[in-house]
């Protein structure tokens, strides 16, 4: 035996990639996902539990294919696990789509959630959207659906912020948000920030100050828009930049307060989701 006079490293690992992907493989060697506090995990116990007697709720999930690698843009993996958390609620009844909700979905959710790169948005799917904010309804918005490939004006005017590729940037690392509401706000009370390894969009298109701000991120020296909720008409909108790594939308803590927003833009407690997946 005697020492190796070159590393064990296969030579030219990174000259096939390009700096983004340099900088994802660093971020994936130099970060972990945060791990919980007792302090964070208090934060997020229901105040109550929901009464016997709830609405009945139909709420759908709409996914596509998964667009990126391991435990990233997993859409179809967040659609198995939250169907069986839904269908966990009382009074709940949910229901998946592929790619688009159908007019029978569109006709009869309360709640409809996506998570799925649209990269055909048209003004069809507007107009079914304009028809179902008409008559009150609810859409959470996670991640990649905010992503309108061009010309986002459209998406803005029913979500209240998009990003758009070639104008809004991204990057995989660890971040901290910043949550903006009131202490006693309804999603967000009991945090004053969170650790998160997830992927900020950023600028994002659209007018922040039409949009009720939750939670930002400090990216390039300036605070991000990351999470926001948005009133179209009758309709409610809850928004989600973070979301991009599986550990964050199986985080706990994090998880609920997707939870928490979801439930407000279906019009109900924000207690009501979180009392039925938090011991």
């Amino acid at each position: 035996m005697h020492p190796s006079a070159v590393s064990l490293m296969p030579a030219g690992l990174l000259a096939g990639l390009n700096d983004g992907q340099i900088k994802d493989l660093l971020t994936f060697l130099l970060h972990e996902p945060p791990k919980r506090t007792p302090a964070e995990l208090e934060a997020i116990k229901p105040k109550s539990r929901p009464s016997a007697t709830v609405r009945s709720l139909k709420v759908v999930l709409v996914a596509s294919k998964q667009d990126h690698g391991p435990l990233q843009h997993d859409y179809p993996a967040w659609q198995t696990n939250w169907t069986k958390l839904f269908a966990a609620m009382p009074g709940v009844t949910v229901t998946s789509a592929w790619e688009w909700p159908s007019a029978e979905q569109f006709a009869q959710a309360d709640l409809i959630i996506c998570y799925f790169w649209n990269h055909t948005w048209s003004a069809a799917q507007f107009a079914q959207l304009d028809a179902y904010f008409a008559r009150s309804g609810g859409l959470g918005i996670l991640h990649s659906a905010t992503i309108k490939d061009k010309e986002s004006a459209p998406l803005v005017a029913r979500i209240g912020l998009a990003s758009e590729p070639g104008g809004s940037s991204y990057r995989h690392m660890p971040m901290t948000l910043k949550f903006t509401a009131a202490k006693n706000h309804p999603i967000t009370h009991g945090f004053t920030q969170l650790a998160l390894l997830d992927e900020p969009y950023w600028p994002l298109f659209g007018d922040a100050s039409k949009v009720e701000v939750l939670a930002t991120a400090s990216v390039d020296g300036a605070d991000r828009p990351l999470i926001w909720t948005y009133q179209p008409g009758k309709g409610r909108v809850f928004a989600s930049i973070p979301s991009h790594y599986t550990w964050t939308w199986s985080d706990d803590v994090f998880r609920a307060i997707l939870l928490r927003g979801l439930a407000w833009a279906a019009g109900e407690d924000t207690d009501r989701f979180l009392s039925a997946s938090v011991p």
